[in-house]
This record gives C-alpha cells, structure tokens and sequence, in this order.
C-alpha cells in the first residue's frame, strides 16, 4: 500500500475511533510528509471526494468494517 494512503488510512480509523490526541499527532505527520491539506480534511469524506481513486476509496471502505478498526493506532 502506498505510504499515503495507508497514512489516510489510519487518520480516517484514528477520526473514527475518537482519538484526538492521535489524530492530531498524525495529522501534522502527513503534513510532513507532504499531503496536502485539502486531502487530510477529505479523509472525513472519501466516498464523495474527487480526490481520491477508486482504489482509494476501496481500502478506506474495507478498512471501516475491519473489526480492528477499534484499536485506537492500530490501521489494519
């Protein structure tokens, strides 16, 4: 998996499980890193957004019914 989208990923899973201690952690990493700011505030709404591939929108959407997905850090 591309170091982005697995970055997404986890930001989108860390979102969800309400940690905001984490996402704001990774968050400001993937701005090191280099992803824009309008892609980190897309994660919220990957299914509608032009900004991310189908094959994007796959991972996110197998990552949400992932049981793991509860483990606060842990993207699965």
């Amino acid at each position: 998996m591309p170091k982005e989208l697995y970055e997404l990923v986890k930001l989108r899973a860390l979102i969800l499980n309400g940690c905001s201690f984490c996402t704001d952690m990774h968050s400001h990493d993937a701005m090191e890193m280099g992803m824009s700011i309008a892609k980190l505030f897309a994660v919220a709404a990957y299914n509608d957004s032009p900004l991310f591939t189908d094959a994007g929108r796959a991972v996110h959407r197998r990552r949400a019914r992932c049981p793991a997905a509860d483990r606060c850090g842990d993207p699965a």
